[in-house]
C-alpha cells in the first residue's frame, strides 16, 4: 500500500503523502489547489497568492470551502467531505530520500484502496458533536464518525495493525504493543498537518484541539512508529520486572474513591484546567479504538457545550477535596 516507483524503475518505500485541500476562488469560481498556490520554496506558506485562473489576489480565509460527495463505506449513505487531492510523495530508495508528484499508478492505487471495505477493528462511533465544544471544528468539514478522520489507506493500515496486536496471546506483550501504536491514532489521522519546515512529519497535529488543516501529511505506519520501538517500548519497559507486592491501579471519580476513612498515606492531585482542556472530548478518538469511553457527566470541567459553568466546576472540585480529606490519615500528606 505504501510503495511507489522511482524514476529509474526501482521500488521506493513511501514515507508520507501530502494531501492538499481544494478551495474555490470567490471571484471566478475556479478550483484552486491550496498547496500549489500557497507553498513557497522554503516550505512556508504565503499570506496572499494569485488565483491561477483569474489572477485575483486571495488569502485562505477569503476562499470557499469545497466538498465532494462520496458513499461512506460504513453507513452506505452519501457523505459530503472536504475536497482534497494528493500532491506530493516523499519516499526512500536504497537509503536516499526523494520527492515526486503522484503519477497515474499512485493515483490508481489510492482509488483501489478507497473501494476496499474497512477492517472491523476500525471504530465507527459517532462523535458527540452536539456536546462537543470542538464539534463546530470537525462537523462543518464533513467529519462526524471516527473512521472519517482517516483517509482510506491510513484507515486500512491502522486497522490491520490493530488487528495484529489484538491477536497477540500474551497479555503483557499485547498491552505493550497497544501502548506503542496508540499514539498513531492521532498521527495517522487527517489532523496530522504537513509542515515541511519541521524535521519530521510525525505527530504534527495541534494539541488540545480537533483541527483539520488544509495540508495533510498521510504518514505510513513505518514512518510514524519504527523509531518508537526503541524510544518508547525499550525505555518504558526494559527495566520493569514482575511486581510481587499487592498493587491496585484503577480509574474512577475522585469524589467517590470507595476507600475507608483515614486509610491513605499520600495523595497526589492534579486538578483539571477549568475550560482550557476538554478532556473527555479529546479522549474520545483514542478511547473509541479501545471500546471504552469516558463518562463526561462526571467530568470536572467548565464547558458550555455540556452546560457546565464555573459554579459546577467549583462544586465538583470541592467534592474531590472533601474526599481527599476523608481518606487521608491524620498527619499524612497531600
Amino acid at each position: 500500500m505504501y510503495e511507489t516507483e522511482h524514476t529509474d524503475g526501482r521500488t521506493g518505500r513511501i514515507n508520507y503523502t501530502v494531501w492538499s485541500q481544494i478551495l474555490g476562488c470567490p471571484e471566478c469560481g475556479a478550483e484552486v489547489n491550496f498547496h500549489r498556490v500557497a507553498m513557497k520554496d522554503d516550505g512556508r506558506l504565503r499570506d496572499e497568492f494569485a488565483c491561477p485562473s483569474c489572477g485575483a489576489m486571495l488569502d485562505k480565509n477569503s476562499m470557499d470551502r469545497l466538498f465532494e460527495t462520496k458513499l461512506d463505506p460504513v453507513t452506505n449513505e452519501p457523505r459530503k467531505q472536504l475536497k482534497r487531492e494528493p500532491v506530493l510523495i516523499n519516499y526512500e530508495v536504497d537509503g536516499g530520500e526523494f520527492e515526486k508528484e503522484p503519477d497515474r499508478e499512485d493515483l490508481e492505487l489510492i482509488e483501489r484502496i478507497e473501494e476496499m471495505p474497512l477492517p472491523d477493528s476500525v471504530p465507527i462511533d459517532r462523535f458527540p458533536i452536539e456536546q462537543m465544544s470542538h464539534g463546530s471544528r470537525i462537523a462543518p468539514k464533513g467529519v462526524e464518525h471516527v473512521h472519517q478522520v482517516y483517509v482510506p489507506r491510513a484507515a486500512q493500515a491502522l486497522g490491520r495493525l490493530w488487528e495484529l496486536v489484538e491477536e497477540v496471546k500474551e497479555s503483557r506483550l499485547r498491552n505493550m504493543l497497544f501502548f506503542w501504536i496508540d499514539q498513531a491514532i492521532w498521527g495517522l489521522s487527517v489532523m496530522n498537518r504537513y509542515q515541511p519546515t519541521h524535521y519530521s512529519q510525525t505527530n504534527r497535529q495541534l494539541t488540545g484541539v480537533y483541527y483539520i488543516g488544509s495540508l495533510h501529511a498521510e504518514v505510513t505506519p513505518r514512518y510514524n512508529l519504527s523509531s518508537k520501538i526503541e524510544t518508547r517500548l525499550e525505555s518504558a519497559f526494559s527495566d520493569v520486572s514482575d511486581v510481587n507486592e499487592p498493587v491496585a491501579i484503577s480509574t474512577g471519580n475522585a469524589a467517590t474513591l470507595g476507600l475507608p476513612d483515614d486509610s491513605v498515606d499520600f495523595v497526589f492531585t492534579d486538578p483539571p484546567f477549568g475550560e482550557n482542556k476538554y478532556y473527555a472530548d479529546l479522549n474520545f478518538l483514542t478511547e473509541a479504538w479501545y471500546g471504552v469511553v469516558t463518562n463526561p457527566g462526571e467530568e470536572a470541567i467548565i464547558d458550555s457545550a455540556k452546560s457546565k459553568n464555573l459554579r459546577d466546576y467549583q462544586e465538583m472540585m470541592t467534592d474531590c477535596f472533601v474526599e481527599y480529606h476523608r481518606v487521608l490519615k491524620p498527619g499524612r500528606w497531600m
